[in-house]
């Protein structure tokens, strides 16, 4: 340890300090400093003797040590004398297996340990700096020869910790062989002090067996006493990726001749001066036949008159691809792509051409224009809305009719810039995970969704059919996926409104069979499923129908239904007084709809006596109109919400209405029908036995029975006298059943009682029954067991008055009445009949009587002879038929026969004559009244009978319009329901129920099943496949007989291709004809399996995204309660779903912002903070972070991450505590780092002069060169006049030729050198501009155009090319020299970082006027990009990703401090990662500020 401390080690006092903060032990040398006894300084604490540290943060301090096991820092400790004294400690956590305790080493710090330790810190920051860097630090021992490698070789050459030592043959014998001389020669020279610093690229073998190349850089820093080095430090950094690079860069220049297209270069004159072996091949021309020559020797379309203009568009625009055809030596053409690039090198300039054979792609791209304009067509023509995406979700090609869907949708207006990926309504759908499998799989998917449009006014939703297909290319790939929308909003609305109306009409139908049906003895239970019917179609919460009185003074609530969970009122709606609520059934007896709401003041729901739901009541009333009298009402209440009832509702309960009204007729009808029949057929039994031919004795007796039969009583009978004063009566004649005979006595003689006295009274005081009841109490219940009694006086002429009487025992009895009325009249028959000599007037009054039945009957009543005649006719007849008594001496039964066959006299003859053989006919015929002309239908009865003297024919005509009517209403409603039957968007299907045998089937099943109509009827349901195994079939069958219908049940059917289909099967008997059916209705749910499937898998990906989460994750509702939390975060703080935040978890009642923050987070931002959390004593520190869950605009939701973040926060506590201690070693080192910068940023300068400098005697060699040769060629000329003067041999020939030639010379000496000047003069202008911060007014392109230019060197040696758009006339007042700087900056960034692997990139610089005061400049490339971890530094001084391999650090930073400082303005970067490029936006004044003369700096000077 002591070798550890430093050179003052032997001053180190060690303390043994307890869990409590007591010493227990020290060293020797602690008594000695402090100047205590050991006796006294183990009963002291170690606050005692560092009294600045508070004693209450012992058990924290204890703790941290616990974790971290040592720590290190700097305090003082108080002498017994009360003397300071500044030390250094170093505290260990031991555990021995006894209590735990701590050993603090502690150094007093004298100036010399003040200076170990600053340089020991030093140390450290050097070695964290060089790991950032990447680079591994190592130390050798030169007297030992011991190597020590750094703790990054670890990740460099895998090394482990105990081969971080090794000696000087171990280390060697990882470098790689061929690389040892050279690193020994160099090592030797350094250490001999031949050279000052050891560099040199080598390779060294990984500890896995690979080799890494490695830069070195090393130096001697150590020398001994006899000046003999004694330490080496060094750095080795991995430069293996550059070396790779390299290689790639020379095996791409080899390949270029052996390339498999075509590559030539030609100069401006358009003649070739290379072409590679392909370009030879294709041409069938040997390589030196073509070089020289001119490009339209195989290249007729080469523009020789227009190549100037053509040569100058290819140099502005840098590089050109266009087509074009070549002709083979043998004289066969054949079409050519070429790229074309302009690269200019030695003041030449050349075209670099790329020529491929495009023969098979022009046939193949005839083909694909014939195709594509086919689908162009298609796609252009398609009236549904077509797009095309490619794999990332952009659109690739559209039609008109998808701008205008787009359009009404609120999407951009360019579907160039839709992404559907990106479009939230698609992806809250949960369509998008669809996609894979048409991407993937190629599947086809189709899905409705509802797509919400965003408008200013609202956001209305579209109903949208969505197909996704894919399209591949000719490999069968897929490539893009095509989307067709089809808009469905009114599709469904109008689905909507006819699923509502097939349902009314369907639930019309049903009700209007119901009520029609025979009998009427289950009435209420019709009405009452009529009502639940009406409530479930409609959604009312109560349905209800009101009878009113035929006086028109009562209303009663006669049936009632009600959903579930509200209270029924039938019992509190009884007999209301209409009255009392005059407006409402006045409206009512108007015909009107009454539409009422609870708080509505002119309809106030008053004959409701109570509301005992809470909330707005909506009422709908409908009247039941019969006739001309208003038979009651059909209402409908909303209770759970308000309702606005619509006119398909008043529509559909108006009909419903009407079969009510119709219904109560009918039975009206049928009931007086029965009644009145019943009246006559009793009377005609009374009279059969009256009228008999032979009367005897027993006349009575078998009138009496007949009455006891007629009533259904329990005992009827004949008294006399009917006279209250009587002593006794007789009871003359008394037809009892069995079980109430025999209460008489055998002289049938009793003594009236006083309540027999007092019927009797009533009795001859009325015409009428006298009605009695009777209790178990009562004498005569006791006497006689009668409950009821009905009597009557009979007053024969001359006799006494007698009575007739009805008993009721077995139970009280209401007589009706019709009953009474029949009992009077009746008892009126059988008075006359009392005696023998009134018999015959008796019969006399029966037939009067009789004929006033005839007359007061409800049918029609004629009574004709054989040729129609009429001889007697009713009253009923007249207003049938609209005839007056006098009209009918004239008319004939012909007369009254309407359209039909009846209207023939033979058919109504033949008819007639068997009538009067004894034959009855029953038939239905058209009527016509024989005023007006107007027909109607009748049912018509003929019976003969004897009239006078003579056989007539009984005609009973009843007109029966109203059950034409309604029977033509019914089968209108069978014809609606067999439309509804065929387009219902269900699969239905008719069918037998034990054989299942298919009756009829829809359009729908027909498509989801398979088969035709004409297929499938006749055949069983397991014939076709419906049903794979019988005894399924069976089961589900036996279901049905035990619940009465099948309704919603998950079943599996399969088409007739065998594919099984999810679906819900509902099922119910009908009846056709006599036989009832099996009707079943499909819905199939195999999108919906699949839909929940999806919805499935999406939230178990969620839970597991969430359970993944390392730290604290809750979900919150909007209101600041926790619904959700992951595992972790309930390990920390256990159960708070349910709770409140604001009382749990990190807040706890102590995060006073909390309800800020939830304001805040409502309002859509996120809140990130950080908090400080008092945990069982404990003070922990968390990051808190709140995100609104969006909903549209919206906020539907909070998500809430909590990290523990104390760790961090001591350590920035401790790290605090150290900063004060480095304020002089920031100075040093800050001073160093600026002097490195100065020299860096020099040797960039130097740098980018030297590439100058090389480019310019690059472009300068070639108009130098030529200027040369033609001078010799000249000098040659002349020597040659020269030698002919002096020979007297010179020609006119000759000297001609020498001026040509010599005037060719002249002309290209002046070009080259006006060349060469230019360039010089361009390069003098920007190196003056460039190394000066001179303002003036200059010319933006031109200046760009400059110092691209001087780059040109640099881009000749690439095929990466330029493209400049700035506005020739866009000056500025600035300086540019700074500005060429920054785009020679940008230019090298792109080329040596933004196209490192690439083989062909593009740079593009434009500038426009963003006003009158500032331009913008913008400098992009197609490259690489800048990943975010890089893209936030890269404006940092001495940042690189290219560290060891040429990079600096400093290109971009120069760039950013010349634009915010000498330009004034601002940049900006703009990339990401993959193949996207990166953008520098700079935004500049075009007049730069003032700078004070003071102030004034060269570019060098900005540094």
């Amino acid at each position: 340890m002591n070798a550890r401390l430093g050179p003052d080690s032997g001053d180190a006092l060690v303390y043994w300090i307890g869990r409590d903060g007591r010493i227990l032990d020290i060293s020797e040398p602690v008594c000695a400093f402090l100047g205590y006894p050991r006796d006294q300084l183990v009963t002291l604490s170690i606050w005692d003797i560092n009294r600045a540290f508070p004693a209450e943060r012992w058990l924290d301090h204890w703790a941290s040590l616990q974790e971290a096991r040592q720590f290190r820092f700097q305090g003082a400790h108080w002498r017994r004398d009360g003397s300071r004294c500044e030390v250094e400690v170093v505290a260990h956590w031991v555990d021995l297996g006894g209590p735990p305790h701590i050993c603090a080493v502690v150094t007093p710090l004298t100036e010399g340990r003040k200076d170990y330790v600053t340089l020991r810190d030093s140390e450290a920051r050097l070695a964290l700096a060089l790991d950032v860097s990447g680079q591994a630090p190592w130390e050798l021992d030169l007297i030992t020869g011991q190597a020590m490698l750094g703790q990054a070789h670890a990740a460099l050459l895998g090394r482990g910790p105990t081969e971080r030592l090794a000696d000087r043959e171990t280390w060697l014998g990882w470098v790689h062989p061929a690389d040892q001389n050279q690193i020994v020669r160099l090592f030797e020279q350094a250490v001999s002090g031949q050279i000052k610093e050891l560099k040199v690229d080598f390779r060294m073998r990984h500890a896995a067996g690979h080799w890494v190349w490695l830069r070195t850089i090393a130096r001697v820093v150590q020398w001994d006493e006899m000046g003999r080095p004694s330490r080496m430090l060094g750095t080795h950094l991995d430069i293996t990726a550059s070396k790779r690079a390299e290689e790639a860069l020379q095996l791409t220049q080899a390949s270029i001749d052996r390339a498999s297209i075509a590559i030539a270069w030609h100069d401006r004159e358009g003649r070739i001066i290379y072409i590679n072996e392909k370009g030879c091949r294709s041409l069938g021309y040997p390589r030196d036949e073509l070089i020289g020559c001119r490009v339209d020797k195989f290249d007729p379309e080469f523009p020789i008159e227009d190549h100037d203009a053509a040569w100058e568009r290819l140099k502005r625009k840098g590089l050109h691809v266009f087509e074009s055809r070549h002709v083979t030596k043998d004289g066969r053409s054949f079409p050519v792509e070429i790229t074309a690039t302009h690269i200019a090198t030695d003041e030449k300039e050349f075209s670099l051409s790329f020529v491929r054979d495009i023969s098979e792609r022009k046939a193949a791209e005839q083909s694909l224009r014939s195709s594509e304009a086919f689908l162009d067509s298609i796609i252009k023509q398609n009236p549904m809305p077509l797009i095309i995406f490619d794999g990332k979700g952009d659109v690739v090609r559209h039609n008109q009719a998808a701008i205008e869907l787009f359009r009404a949708t609120g999407a951009p207006e360019r579907l160039e810039d839709y992404n559907l990926f990106e479009d939230d309504r698609v992806r809250g759908g949960g369509h998008l995970e669809e996609l894979p499998k048409v991407l993937s799989e190629g599947r086809t998917i189709r899905f409705q969704n509802r797509f919400e449009l965003r408008q200013a006014n609202g956001n209305p939703v579209l109903e949208l059919d969505t197909t996704l297909f894919p399209i591949r290319n000719a490999n069968g790939d897929i490539t893009h996926f095509a989307l067709t929308h089809v808009d469905i909003t009114e599709l469904k609305a109008a689905e909507a409104r006819l699923r509502y109306h097939l349902d009314s009409e369907q639930a019309l139908a049903d009700i209007s069979a119901l009520m029609i049906k025979p009998g009427w003895d289950d009435l209420d239970a019709r009405l009452n499923w009529m009502l639940e019917r009406i409530g479930e179609l409609t959604q009312a919460d109560r349905t209800f129908l009101f009878a009113i009185t035929a006086d028109g003074l009562t209303a009663t609530n006669t049936h009632e239904w009600c959903a579930p969970g509200i209270t029924p009122q039938i019992l509190d709606l009884q007999d209301i007084r209409t009255a009392d609520h005059s407006p409402f059934f006045e409206s009512l007896r108007d015909g009107q709809a009454v539409t009422a709401r609870a708080d509505d003041p002119d309809y106030p729901l008053r004959f409701k006596p109570r509301l005992p739901e809470p909330g707005l009541h909506s009422l709908i009333c409908i009247p039941v109109v019969g006739g001309n009298r208003l038979l009651g009402f059909l209402g409908l209440e909303a209770i759970k919400r308000q309702r606005a009832w619509s006119q398909i509702d008043v529509r559909f309960l108006r009909l419903v209405a009407e079969i009510v009204a119709h219904t109560q007729q009918h039975l009206q009808s049928y009931r007086a029908q029965g009644e009145h029949t019943w009246f006559l057929e009793s009377l005609d039994r009374i009279s059969r036995i009256l009228t008999r031919s032979r009367r005897d004795a027993n006349i009575m007796t078998d009138l009496t029975r007949e009455i006891r039969d007629i009533f259904q009583a329990d005992r009827a009978y004949l008294l006399h006298p009917c006279d209250p004063d009587a002593e006794t009566v007789e009871v003359t004649v008394e037809a009892a059943r069995t079980e109430y005979s025999g209460t008489l006595p055998e002289t049938r003689v009793i003594e009236p009682n006083a309540t027999l006295r007092a019927v009797f009274r009533q009795a001859l005081a009325s015409k009428g029954p006298v009605l009695t009841g009777f209790e178990p109490d009562s004498e005569d219940f006791r006497q006689y067991g009668t409950r009821s009694r009905m009597a009557i006086a009979l007053r024969p002429e001359a006799h006494q008055p007698w009575q007739l009487g009805l008993h009721q025992c077995d139970a009280p009895r209401d007589w009706t009445g019709n009953e009474q009325r029949l009992f009077q009249t009746i008892a009126e028959r059988i008075g006359d009949a009392l005696s023998g000599h009134l018999l015959l007037r008796q019969l006399t009054e029966s037939e009067g009587r009789y004929r006033a039945v005839f007359d007061n009957t409800l049918d029609a009543v004629i009574i004709h002879d054989a040729e129609g005649h009429i001889m007697a006719v009713n009253k009923s007849m007249l207003d049938i038929f609209g005839l007056d008594a006098q009209d009918i001496a004239t008319c004939t039964v012909a007369d009254l026969c309407g359209p039909g066959p009846y209207q023939e006299s033979r058919l109504r003859l033949h008819l007639w004559n068997g009538v009067m053989t004894g034959d009855m006919a029953r038939f239905e015929m058209v009527c016509r009244r024989p005023k007006d002309g107007q027909v109607f239908p009748v049912e018509v009865i003929l019976r003969a009978i004897p009239f006078g003297d003579r056989q007539a024919i009984l005609a009973n005509v009843r007109d029966i319009t109203e059950r034409t009517r309604a029977e033509e209403a019914l089968r209108q409603s069978e014809e609606r329901f067999a439309k509804a039957f065929r387009a219902n968007p269900a699969a239905m299907l008719i069918s037998t129920i034990e054989e299942g045998r298919i009756i009829d089937v829809n359009d729908r099943w027909q498509s989801l099943f398979g088969g035709t109509r004409q297929e499938l009827i006749g055949r069983t349901t397991t014939e076709v496949g419906v049903w794979q195994r019988s005894d399924v079939r069976a089961e589900a069958i036996e279901q049905f007989r035990r619940d009465g219908q099948v309704r919603d049940v998950p079943m599996v059917f399969f088409t007739r291709a065998g594919v099984p289909l999810d679906i819900l099967w509902s099922a119910e008997t009908i009846t056709v004809g006599d036989e009832k059916v099996f009707l079943s209705l499909v819905n199939d749910l195999t999108e919906q399996k699949r839909a929940e499937h999806a919805l499935r898998e999406s939230e178990a990906r969620l839970s597991a995204a969430i359970e993944s989460i390392p730290f604290d994750f809750f979900l919150l509702d909007i209101n600041g309660q926790y619904v959700l939390q992951n595992t972790a975060s309930r390990r920390r703080w256990g159960d708070v779903v349910g709770r409140d935040a604001a009382t749990a978890t990190v807040h706890q009642g102590q995060d006073a912002s909390w309800g800020a923050k939830l304001d805040a987070v409502r309002g859509g931002e996120i809140v990130d903070a950080e908090l400080e959390v008092n945990v069982d004593g404990e003070e922990l520190f968390f990051r808190n972070v709140l995100a609104p869950v969006k909903d549209g605009d919206g906020v539907r939701g909070i998500v809430e991450l909590t990290m523990d973040i104390t760790a961090r926060k001591r350590t920035e506590s401790e790290l605090e505590s150290y900063r004060s201690h480095l304020e002089e070693l920031v100075s040093e080192r800050t001073a160093a780092l600026q002097q490195a910068m100065s020299q860096l940023m020099q040797a960039e300068k130097l740098a980018a002069l030297g590439n100058l400098v090389a480019g310019l005697a690059h472009e300068l060699n070639t108009p130098l060169g030529n200027a040369r040769m033609v001078a010799s060629t000249l000098a040659e000329h002349i020597n040659d006049l020269a030698g002919a003067i002096e020979r007297g041999a010179l020609s006119r020939a000759q000297l001609m030729a020498f001026l040509e030639t010599g005037l060719e010379s002249v002309d290209l000496l002046e070009r080259n050198t006006v060349r060469a000047a230019d360039l010089i003069s361009h390069v003098k202008e920007v190196a003056i501009d460039q190394t000066s911060v001179r303002r003036r007014v200059f010319n933006l392109l031109h200046t760009t155009e400059e110092v691209l230019s001087t780059l040109s060197p640099t881009l000749k040696r690439t095929e990466h090319r330029i493209e400049i758009d700035i506005p020739p006339n866009l000056e500025m007042d600035s300086y540019p020299g700074p500005l060429e700087q920054i785009i020679t900056n940008l230019v090298s960034n792109s080329l040596t970082h933004g196209f490192a692997g690439i083989q062909s990139g593009l740079i593009r610089i434009e500038a426009h006027a963003l006003d009158d005061e500032f331009i913008r400049f913008s400098h992009a490339d197609d490259g690489v990009g800048i990943p975010p971890d890089v893209r936030t530094r890269v404006f940092d001084p001495f940042f690189t990703t290219r560290l060891g391999q040429g990079g600096s650090g400093l290109g971009l930073y120069i760039v950013y401090s010349l634009v915010t400082g000498a330009l004034g303005g601002q940049i900006t970067v703009t990339s990401g990662e993959g193949q996207t490029g990166t953008l520098f936006t700079l935004t500049l004044p075009r007049r730069a500020p003032e700078r004070q003369s003071s102030q004034a700096r060269t570019a060098q000077d900005v540094f």
